[in-house]
């Protein structure tokens, strides 16, 4: 009995040692803080561009804490006092302006001091982050360059490079004209081209090509300069047309009046024939219509063509053209025809393109096999007047020794009936 006694007082003894030395070993929680997350700076940051470093303290105890929190970042270092931080609590902490420099990775460290704190382990957090430069550079003006003539149509070209630590997308101004640039990686080049194109007007014209990018660190590098001379037009004409519809994206649903404006430049009056076509990449052709043009000295006129709705979808070229004495004159632009929200014109039967209002021949006439139905009826060419002056035949065809004007090919089918599309209208120039 005694023995029993004895060894149950010595198991409680034990017990106790075993449980003060356990309570010894385990932090007090009651005082324990810490810096939860740093908020600034992460991930990556402009060089040259200053900023707040942020972090959140936590408290992780149970009493209100007065504590210090501090953060340093290469040989910047600063502190900031956090009072009456509330137990299970958190708070942001700002620190004093800090400025990136360089162009490497860096660390930011940051950890809080507290009297009593009974797990320090939890003090401190450390983030990497990339400080970034951004840094593009316009080097070259291509197009235009050097010496033009009045009326060429370009689209402005430069070379662009990216002397920073990330790739970029920006865009580049090249005399009036934008050009997009997408993920340049870094230490690349690459060629920018403007999406509009531009008439060039004559005289001396001084040329700018800037990148436009918010931060850079160089911008003195951004801008290039060039001088371009425009010359009077071939043959000594000074004019200079520019198409101004259609252009950007239209629908189907939409008619638009093909437009263009012509300027005389010179000091001599100018007549000609002004050709305006519409080209389908899919189809070709498309719409074709001409009138002829009067021009004073100095004169600018806007000159519109009959109205059209355009069904075939995609890209397309509006191309102008004036042919005056002894040269021709020519600019062209790009736009889109997508499906309209509305009720849009059907595709044409059997699902081809439609036919084009007339076709533009120097020459050589080309009759596709799709204008003649029946391949053993005959076509023919007639004039305005619609007396026939060439039996015409699948292929090429030799125009040349008729006037200059407009004509059409007449196709019959069976009966002597016109076939479709059989009725095409032809302009026969020089």
């Amino acid at each position: 009995m005694k023995r029993a006694a004895l060894t149950l007082t010595l198991s409680l003894l034990v017990t106790s040692a075993a449980i003060g030395q356990a309570a010894a070993l385990k932090p007090d929680t009651t005082h324990n803080v810490g810096v939860g997350e740093v908020l600034a700076p992460r991930g990556s940051v402009d060089s040259g561009q200053p900023l707040i470093p942020r972090i959140i303290v936590n408290n992780y105890g149970t009493a209100v804490e007065t504590l210090r929190a501090f953060m340093r970042i290469g040989a910047y270092l600063d502190s900031a006092q956090v009072t009456g931080l509330p137990g299970r609590g958190s708070d942001s902490v700002s620190f004093g302006s800090w400025t990136p420099v360089g162009r490497d990775s860096m660390e930011a460290v940051s950890w809080t001091v507290c009297a009593g704190d009974s797990f320090p382990d939890d003090d401190t957090a450390r983030v990497r982050f990339l400080i970034r430069v951004r840094d593009v550079a316009v080097t070259e003006i291509l197009d235009p360059r050097d010496t033009l003539d009045s009326g060429e149509v370009v689209y402005p070209r430069a070379v662009v490079w990216n002397y920073g630590n990330l790739a970029e997308s920006f865009d580049v101004d090249i005399l009036g004209c934008t050009a997009w640039v997408f993920n340049l990686p870094p230490g690349c080049m690459t060629e920018a081209v403007a999406v509009d194109s531009l008439v060039m007007m004559p005289g001396r014209q001084i040329g700018r090509a800037i990148a436009l990018i918010a931060g850079d660190m160089h911008p003195e590098n951004n801008v290039v300069w060039d001088t371009v001379w425009v010359m009077p037009g071939p043959g000594g004409h000074d004019v200079v047309i520019q198409i101004l519809s259609p252009a950007g994206t239209i629908d189907t649903t939409m008619t638009i009046v093909p437009a263009c404006s012509v300027r005389n430049n010179g000091t001599s009056a100018e007549n000609g024939l002004m050709f305006f076509r519409l080209l389908s990449e899919s189809c070709g052709a498309v719409y074709l219509e001409s009138c002829p043009v009067m021009l004073a000295a100095g004169a600018c006129l806007r000159v519109a063509f009959p109205s059209v709705r355009l069904t075939t979808l995609g890209s397309h070229t509006a191309r102008c053209s004036l042919l005056l004495s002894d040269t021709s004159i020519v600019c062209w632009r790009d736009f889109l025809v997508v499906p309209g929200s509305g009720i849009a014109e059907g595709p044409t039967p059997g699902g081809s393109c439609p036919a084009p209002s007339a076709t533009l021949v120097r020459g050589v006439l080309f009759l596709p096999h799709s204008l003649v139905a029946n391949r053993q009826s005959p076509s023919a060419l007639l004039d305005a007047t619609g007396r026939k002056v060439l039996a015409l035949k699948p292929g090429r065809n030799d125009v040349r020794h008729l006037p200059a004007g407009v004509y059409f090919v007449r196709g019959t089918g069976s009966r002597g009936r016109g076939v479709q599309w059989s009725s095409a209208k032809v302009v026969v120039s020089r």
